[in-house]
């Protein structure tokens, strides 16, 4: 599916009318999940085990700072203490979005007037977490492939093909984990970077516009996938992200997939994903841990 970034900024515009969740409203697709979704969620997870697909924080890099103190009162007892200063956003930490990420005509989602101090932020998540069903699709694997072609980005099909091969039904509400191999791609020293510094020839896995129409007509609660949107000159930029203005979509960034990939084939899974809540913040890093 090739279009213009014009052409799906117009369907951006088109989805954010329809206001789905109301006027100023706050939490985006957290609002697909419901007490039949928990319910689900718990139902997937079987054998009573658990996954991290969090990044490891590297300090030093991307702004990310650590500075311990160690503390000394004269007493056998010392104590250490820390000062962590990251930027979440970014191509390294595992993140969550929050909806005053993306801005389109002045506004952030649903609305609310870029800097007002009352808009939606991570803090609107925090209080009960994000705990839905996932639907874990090696899509990698689907196409008999360590990582996902950068040449060809990922569609509707293509999810759609992964779907068939789990054999799972993907419902509302459901969180959408897309593993397209970005440790292998990383490991074989291929490179991931940033879709506004690529040159135009420079190509990088990822979705396109095709796969954010399937986001968005399947009710997807919670994105989370390991390479972004995809960088193609076929595809519109952010061609996924800007579903963070359109519909609210809750995003979390640059999962890491290695440890999970082979305790679990492609199928449903429980996620969690317990959120900080810095009053304001258009991000968070966090560790979404998957129970299967």
């Amino acid at each position: 599916m090739s279009v213009t970034t014009a052409e799906h900024t117009d369907w951006f515009r088109t989805l954010a009318r329809t206001a789905k969740f109301g006027e100023r409203d706050r939490l985006g697709t957290a609002n697909y999940i419901d007490q039949s979704v928990r319910a689900r969620a718990r139902e997937s997870w079987s054998s009573g085990r658990s996954t991290s697909i969090a990044r490891p924080i590297q300090v030093g890099v991307d702004g990310t700072q650590h500075v311990p103190t160690l503390h000394e009162q004269r007493l056998p007892l010392r104590i250490q203490t820390d000062d962590l200063a990251s930027k979440p956003h970014g191509l390294l930490a595992t993140h969550l979005d929050a909806l005053n990420h993306i801005s389109y005509d002045g506004s952030w989602y649903s609305g609310w007037p870029v800097g007002d101090v009352e808009g939606p932020s991570v803090a609107d998540i925090a209080p009960e977490g994000l705990v839905t069903r996932g639907c874990y699709l090696n899509l990698a694997a689907a196409q008999d492939r360590e990582w996902v072609d950068p040449d060809r980005p990922v569609g509707a099909a293509d999810i759609e093909r992964a779907l068939a091969r789990s054999s799972v039904r993907f419902e509302s509400g459901d969180a959408l984990l897309l593993d397209m191999g970005r440790d292998q791609y990383e490991a074989a020293g291929e490179r991931v970077g940033s879709q506004w510094s690529s040159p135009p020839e420079y190509r990088q896995p990822g979705l396109g516009a095709d796969a954010a129409h399937w986001i968005a007509e399947h009710e997807v609660s919670v994105l989370c996938w390991d390479f972004q949107d995809a960088v193609h000159p076929d595809q519109p930029k952010f061609a996924v992200h800007g579903l963070i203005w359109a519909i609210g979509q809750l995003i979390v960034d640059n999962c890491h997939f290695g440890l999970l990939r082979p305790r679990v084939d492609s199928g449903q899974v429980c996620v969690v994903i317990a959120p900080q809540a810095p009053s304001g913040a258009s991000g968070v890093t966090v560790n979404p841990l998957v129970l299967h």
